[in-house]
């Protein structure tokens, strides 16, 4: 089973995507990503949230209401993604529409000539997109992560797929949402990258 994402993906029109384990050329000497990770000899924080989780999965990092209070209309997130290959994109998100109910998106990938694309999807179908991550092969632990947007303490769901294949997610606590980091490695050749870069309030 793989793991769905409330996130941004590069080749899909929804901007509430599955990412799941990818298969891509690899590049060596990345480092690891910044961190400082808490102290804990459990592999679940005694103060993750105690969200209703699916049978055998860990529990999703945020509620329906905590999402759908953390998007406005006009909202704007802008990820940028990076392949194996060494090529960069970024990818613009808005929240045009939100109600008590659900949430538009309107995904563009920048300079790529398209047309932006539009997606809609319930408060509950979001939290349900962070809640497939297996406790069999599955943990989360807390972490704090430090880019130009500023230092975030953050909940970082890490999983190693059957095929070997080790992601992480990272969840910040005061961004209710999709991770601001996804990264995708083998050992430690990096596969995939993306990390939110702008971030603008209505």
């Amino acid at each position: 089973m793989r793991p769905m994402l409330f996130v941004v993906v590069t080749t899909g029109s929804l901007v509430l995507a599955a990412i799941g384990c990818r298969s891509a050329p690899e590049r060596e000497g990345d480092a690891a990503p910044s961190e400082t990770t808490a102290a804990s000899s459990a592999s679940v924080p005694s103060d993750l949230p105690s969200h209703v989780a699916l049978e055998g999965m860990l529990s999703p990092p945020f509620s329906a209401e905590q999402l759908r209070q953390a998007h406005p209309v006009g909202l704007v997130r802008v990820f940028e993604i990076r392949a194996a290959d060494g090529s960069t994109g970024r990818r613009r998100s808005e929240v045009v529409e939100s109600s008590a109910t659900a949430v538009t998106f309107e995904d563009i990938l920048i300079d790529s000539g398209d047309p932006p694309k539009r997606s809609t999807a319930t408060w509950e179908e979001l939290v349900g997109h962070a809640a497939h991550y297996p406790t069999e092969y599955s943990t989360v632990r807390n972490a704090k992560r430090t880019s130009e947007l500023g230092t975030f303490d953050c909940w970082v769901y890490a999983m190693t797929s059957p095929d070997g294949a080790a992601s992480e997610f990272w969840f910040a606590r005061s961004q209710p949402g999709p991770p601001i980091l996804y990264t995708q490695r083998r050992g430690d050749i990096v596969d995939f990258e993306m990390e939110l870069v702008e971030l603008h309030r209505p």
